[in-house]
């Protein structure tokens, strides 16, 4: 939501058009149309500031399709409304309307329904309901104003009241947090993780580990490409791995060395060799292991 500039040049205090006499109570805004062809929100508040000697009546802010002009305080009383009451409880908005077709008019008819919203905000209002917080001219004077406006241009009088309520209703939710920056994970020990590799290597394929092969393996790690869950079951699971034609028990022990690196205890052993021997496989064995508390204290103490 873009906001609307706010430009102050406030009526000097202690003259004819404002006598600096506090707002008796809070009925929200009024709205009006200033009826002045070719003259921009700049020209209305110059007018009350250079003529404030010459008139009574005065109002709060003038807007057009670029900004706005402040020219009394929120809490004073000017004379807009052509009713006692109106004058002692509003906040007068005057729409420049130096042109009412086109781009301009629907520009500063939408500008003032920000203003509107922004004026109710300041003075706690959460939502905007007609004649009770937001009012045309015509509600306190009879006179037909905001003219354009109540004859559906460019929107009509229930539209102007339903954007007044869109923007205060941005105004007032609250600003969505920014997401934190997730925190940044530890870089995994390179000790470890060469150990980790050229233990899977020696237990699972009987060899140490190529030149190549090891630093792809640790690099991988390292950088978080893989993790010790993927690099191990890959590892104990390859080709060559499975082509080591071990018998059941020796493969077992073997996948203790590689994944836990640790021989495997007599309970532990017995119960893997009955579940393959009976109807488990030895990939379903591999993600047994590596699914274990244990394998994971594996990992975090490399730091995953």
């Amino acid at each position: 939501m873009a906001e609307v500039k706010i430009n102050e040049l406030f009526v000097p205090k202690g003259t004819k058009r404002r006598g600096g006499k506090k707002l008796k109570k809070d009925n929200g805004v009024c709205v009006h149309e200033a009826g002045t062809p070719n003259a921009p929100a700049v020209n209305h508040a110059k007018n009350q500031y250079n003529n404030c000697n010459a008139a009574v009546n005065g109002w709060h802010f003038t807007v057009d399709d670029v900004e706005v002009w402040q020219s009394f305080p929120l809490d004073e009383v000017a004379e807009h409304s052509g009713k006692r009451e109106g004058n002692d409880t509003t906040v007068a908005i005057e729409i420049a309307d130096k042109v009412t077709t086109g781009e301009y008019w629907q520009k500063a008819v939408d500008n003032a329904a920000w203003l509107a919203a922004w004026i109710l905000k300041q003075k706690g209002h959460t939502k905007a309901v007609h004649k009770q917080n937001i009012w045309q001219h015509n509600d306190w004077s009879g006179k037909d104003c905001p003219k354009q406006i109540r004859k559906g241009n460019p929107v009509s009088w229930a539209a102007f009241v339903a954007n007044v309520n869109e923007y205060l209703a941005a105004m007032i939710a609250p600003a969505s947090a920014p997401t934190p920056a997730p925190a940044p994970q530890p870089q995994p020990d390179k000790v470890l993780v060469e150990g980790f590799v050229t233990r899977l290597y020696a237990a699972s394929l009987d060899r140490a580990p190529d030149p190549d092969g090891f630093n792809a393996w640790v690099n991988a790690l390292l950088n978080r490409a893989l993790d010790p869950w993927q690099a191990a079951r890959d590892i104990v699971l390859s080709d060559e791995s499975i082509g080591q034609r071990e018998t059941t028990e020796e493969w077992g022990k073997e996948l203790y060395r590689a994944l836990l690196g640790r021989e495997p205890d007599v309970d532990g052993e017995q119960g893997w060799l009955v579940r393959l021997y009976t109807d488990m496989s030895r990939i379903a064995v591999v993600d047994g292991i590596l699914g274990s508390t244990e394998f994971s204290g594996v990992a975090a103490a490399m730091g995953f």
